[in-house]
């Protein structure tokens, strides 16, 4: 009996073991009760907050872009961290808050965070929203004075938080941090998250997704796509900048061929459409449409033939070089 409850308590001991929480090798700083929200522009001019990185492991990084030492050498080492975890990197945010807004304007934030890596997105906001999240994340900072008036630095503390896909504050990533040992926290984080990752750009639809909905619509334009060449290379319909096919000169036409024109034209792009709706349904259905729909007519820009008609923004047309 005695060797049975002991072989029991064994047993339960184990169990025990595989339930325990994930053992970080960076600080875990798991049920702080701060890093609650922000509400600030990243570099494209979108207002963020919090909840729009929901799904993904987020990190957060407060700096300057004329900062000497600590701001690039933290975000180079995030890059090396995103080419550790692999597909595993883009369930992976990395966010840059400037400290500086008074020289860090969007369009130099938009120039100089995506140099360390095309996914980074760099954060804004006015004086008294930076000193509103410098507080809510607990961050020190404080400009010392430099030889004029605009040739100051900024000494800021040095940290990076990392938030779960959950939306929880889950670990502070010390400066100089191994990237080895930073890949292998946020691989933990992911193994444990329950929800799903949020598609906050075009870059993050996957265009060779083959749901059946998706194959359909796919289906439906390869069928079609030969017998639009002929229009295509006349001039007589184009691409526009929407993505959708337009009837671009049609007054040389006979009747019949103007029939044949439009009544490809209106099969066209209902499909077009169908597979933008199936693309945001594979990803989460209507609210991710404007990202799939980005990525879609960027896909088939990118794939028209040299020569034939595009239409841009302001409703000009010319051959694509």
């Amino acid at each position: 009996m005695k060797k049975l409850f002991a072989l029991i308590l064994s047993f339960v001991v184990l169990l025990t073991g595989c339930t325990d929480p994930p053992k970080f090798k960076s600080t875990d700083i798991t049920g702080s009760d701060w890093g609650k929200d922000f509400a600030l522009t990243d570099h494209n001019g979108t207002p963020r907050q919090l909840a729009d990185f929901r799904g993904k492991v987020l990190v957060v990084f407060f700096g300057y872009t004329q900062c000497p030492d600590v701001c690039p050498t933290t975000l180079a080492s995030m890059r090396d961290v995103l080419g550790l975890l692999g597909e595993d990197a883009k369930r992976v945010q990395v966010l840059f808050i400037t400290l500086d807004p008074a020289r860090d304007s969007s369009e130099l934030l938009a120039h100089y965070v995506p140099a360390f890596h095309p996914s980074f997105l760099g954060l804004r906001g006015d004086d008294a929203a930076t000193a509103a999240v410098a507080k809510e994340f607990k961050v020190f900072y404080s400009k010392q004075k430099g030889s004029t008036p605009d040739n100051y630095s900024v000494d800021h503390s040095t940290g990076s938080y990392v938030f779960d896909p959950d939306g929880r504050l889950r670990l502070l990533l010390r400066h100089g941090e191994a990237p080895e040992i930073v890949a292998g926290d946020l691989k933990l984080l992911l193994a444990n998250s329950k929800t799903p990752a949020v598609v906050t750009g075009p870059a993050e639809i996957n265009l060779e997704i083959g749901t059946p909905p998706v194959m359909v619509a796919r289906h439906a334009l390869t069928q079609r796509s030969s017998r639009l060449v002929r229009f295509y290379e006349a001039g007589i319909i184009g691409l526009g900048n929407d993505g959708m096919v337009k009837m671009r000169d049609g007054s040389h036409l006979t009747l019949v061929q103007r029939q044949i024109a439009e009544k490809l034209i209106d099969q066209e792009n209902p499909d077009r459409n169908s597979l933008i709706y199936a693309l945001a349904e594979a990803h989460g259905g209507k609210a991710v449409q404007p990202a799939a729909r980005a990525a879609q007519v960027k896909r088939w820009k990118d794939q028209f033939h040299s020569g034939w008609w595009v239409e841009d923004a302001n409703g000009n047309w010319s051959k694509k070089p």
